[in-house]
C-alpha cells in the first residue's frame, strides 16, 4: 500500500499543477521523451545582459554533402561570434549546435560556464548551428531522400570547413588553438570533433555527451523504480475500466472523458503522464524522490519504444526498422570508438542523476581524458550560470573543468 500511495502522489503531483485545459491547447515540455527545443535547454536570460548585443551574426556557405567528390551543392549555415573577451594569442572556443535552433545568447551571456572560461583564457567564442535545425537547412524540404545528409559525420565536416574558413577570415586567430564545446548530443559531437579532426580541434569539453551508442538502457534503483513502476501500472489498470477512467479524470483534473477507442487521445494522455517524469529525472530542480541512476522501464513504456521504431518505418520507409537501428548503433560506436575513444585533451562532465550519464565515459586510464562525475547534478547542468539550486559539488566540478582546460591550454602555448 505504501508503494501505491507513493506512486499515486507522485503522479498526482505531475499534473495537478495545471488547470483543466482542452487537449488541443495543452503544450507539453517533453514530447515523446524529448524536450521541445532539444536536450540542452536554452540559457535563462540574465537581466544583466538585457538589451545588450555584444555578438555578431554571420552566414557560412557550407557543403551539403562532404562525402561525395562530385557534389557541388552548398547551403547557408548560421553562426554567431563574440570577440569582446579575446586577447592576442588566446584560444578560440566553438560551441557546436545540437538538435534544435540555436540561440545567440550562448555567446552573449558572460556568466555561463564556457564564457567564464573564455574570459579566463582570453578566448574568442563562436556558436555554429547544426545542419537541418533553425535556419541552417541544406535542402529545400525535409523529404526522406533529403535527410540522407543529416548525420553527425556530416555535421563534423561542417565544423571542419567552418574552422578552416574562420582561420582565413580572422587572421588574428589563424594560429589559435580551437576548443569545442557542447551538451548532450552536441557534447558527444564536441568530443568526436577532437577524435576525428585533431589537426583542427586541440581540445574538447563535452557535457553530458552520450558517447556510447545503445539501443536501450535500463538500470535498477529498486525502491524508486518499483514505486514509479507501480504507479504507472496502476494508471494502466485504471484505464481498462469505465470507473477507473473516471477516477483518472478526477485525479488528473482532465477536461474530457478518456475514450478507450480513441488511440490518439490515450497516447496523448500517456505522453502527458510520462513527460514530466522524464523531465524531472533529466534536469535540475528538486529531484529528491527520483534521485536514481535510471529507472527500469514499465511494460507500457516498452510498448512505446516499439511504437517509435514503427513510427520511423511508417514515416521514412521499410529501410528504417529494428535491424537498421541496431546496425546504425554499432556503426556509431565503431566509427567514434564509444567509451573506448582513442584521443586526448577531452573533458567529459556528467551529472550522476542524469539518466543519460549511463552512456557517458565515466572513468579513464589516461590523464588526458578527464571524466568529471558531478554528484547530484542533472543533464548538462554544468553548462549554465551558477545558481542557488546547484548541488554542493557543482562549484568544485566547474573549478576542476576550468583549471584543467587552462592547464592544457598553457601547456601547448
Amino acid at each position: 500500500m505504501a508503494l501505491l500511495r507513493f506512486g499515486s502522489l507522485l503522479l498526482l503531483g505531475f499534473l495537478l499543477v495545471a488547470q483543466c485545459a482542452p487537449q488541443k491547447k495543452f503544450r507539453r515540455h517533453m514530447v515523446r521523451g524529448r524536450p521541445e527545443g532539444g536536450f540542452v535547454p536554452k540559457p535563462v536570460k540574465n537581466e544583466k545582459y538585457a538589451g545588450e548585443r555584444s555578438y555578431m551574426a554571420g552566414i557560412f556557405e557550407n557543403k551539403v554533402d562532404h562525402f561525395s567528390l562530385n557534389s557541388t551543392a552548398v547551403y547557408n549555415q548560421r553562426y554567431w561570434y563574440n570577440d569582446q573577451w579575446y586577447k592576442s594569442g588566446g584560444p578560440v572556443f566553438l560551441m557546436l549546435g545540437g538538435e534544435s535552433e540555436e540561440d545567440p545568447y550562448w555567446v552573449q551571456d558572460g556568466d555561463l560556464e564556457w564564457t567564464q572560461m573564455a574570459q579566463q583564457n582570453g578566448a574568442m567564442v563562436f556558436l555554429l548551428e547544426h545542419r537541418y535545425y533553425g535556419q541552417s537547412r541544406p535542402t529545400t524540404d525535409m523529404a526522406t531522400a533529403n535527410l540522407v545528409y543529416l548525420s553527425s559525420a556530416q555535421a563534423l565536416e561542417d565544423m571542419a570547413m567552418f574552422i578552416t574558413a574562420m582561420k582565413v577570415k580572422f587572421p588574428n586567430i589563424a594560429a589559435a588553438p580551437w576548443v569545442t564545446f557542447g551538451g548532450s548530443y552536441s557534447g558527444a559531437l564536441a568530443a568526436w570533433a577532437r577524435i576525428k579532426h585533431p589537426e583542427l580541434v586541440a581540445m574538447a569539453v563535452g557535457s553530458s555527451g552520450p558517447v556510447q551508442a545503445e539501443n536501450s538502457i535500463t538500470r535498477e534503483s529498486a525502491q524508486c523504480a518499483q514505486s514509479v513502476t507501480t504507479a504507472f501500472n496502476q494508471v494502466a489498470a485504471l484505464l481498462q475500466t469505465a470507473s477507473g477512467r473516471q477516477s483518472l479524470k478526477s485525479t488528473f483534473n482532465l477536461c474530457d472523458d478518456l475514450v478507450p477507442t480513441d488511440a490518439k487521445q490515450i497516447e496523448n494522455f500517456w505522453q502527458t503522464v510520462y513527460g514530466p517524469y522524464m523531465e524531472i529525472v533529466q534536469y535540475s530542480g528538486d529531484n529528491a524522490c527520483l534521485n536514481t541512476l535510471y529507472v527500469e522501464k514499465t511494460t507500457e513504456v516498452e510498448k512505446l519504444d516499439r511504437f517509435y521504431i514503427d513510427e520511423c518505418t511508417n514515416i521514412f520507409g521499410s529501410d528504417y526498422n529494428s535491424a537498421s537501428v541496431a546496425s546504425a548503433v554499432a556503426h556509431v560506436n565503431d566509427y567514434y570508438g564509444g567509451r573506448n575513444m582513442d584521443s586526448s585533451y577531452i573533458i567529459l562532465p556528467n551529472g550522476n542523476i542524469d539518466p543519460w550519464h549511463a552512456l557517458g565515459k565515466l572513468n579513464s586510464s589516461t590523464s588526458t581524458i578527464l571524466p568529471v562525475v558531478i554528484d547530484g547534478a542533472a543533464h548538462c547542468a554544468d553548462m549554465y550560470s551558477p545558481s542557488s539550486t546547484d548541488p554542493a559539488s557543482m562549484a568544485a566540478a566547474r573549478k576542476t573543468i576550468a583549471t584543467q582546460l587552462q592547464q592544457w591550454l598553457q601547456s601547448i602555448n
